[in-house]
C-alpha cells in the first residue's frame, strides 16, 4: 500500500516538474533568432536578478544543536 502511494507521488512530482515541450521548443527557436546584443544584455542582467531574489528569500539563523 505504501509502495503504491510512493510510486504515485513520484509520478506526480515528475509530471509537475517536467517542462512543457512545446514551450521549450518555441523558446529555443526564439533564442536562435535573437540578436547577440539581446543575449549579452540578458546575461549581464542575470546577476542583478539573483541579488534581488536573494534579498527576498528569508534566511533563518543557524540553529544551535541540542545536546
Amino acid at each position: 500500500m505504501i509502495g503504491n502511494i510512493l510510486h504515485w507521488l513520484r509520478e506526480r512530482i515528475k509530471f509537475w516538474t517536467k517542462p512543457a515541450t512545446s514551450a521549450l521548443t518555441i523558446a529555443t527557436l526564439l533564442d536562435l533568432i535573437r540578436s547577440r546584443t539581446d543575449l549579452v544584455l540578458e546575461n549581464a542582467w542575470l546577476p542583478q536578478q539573483l541579488i534581488v531574489l536573494n534579498r527576498q528569500i528569508p534566511h533563518s539563523a543557524p540553529q544551535e544543536s541540542i545536546k
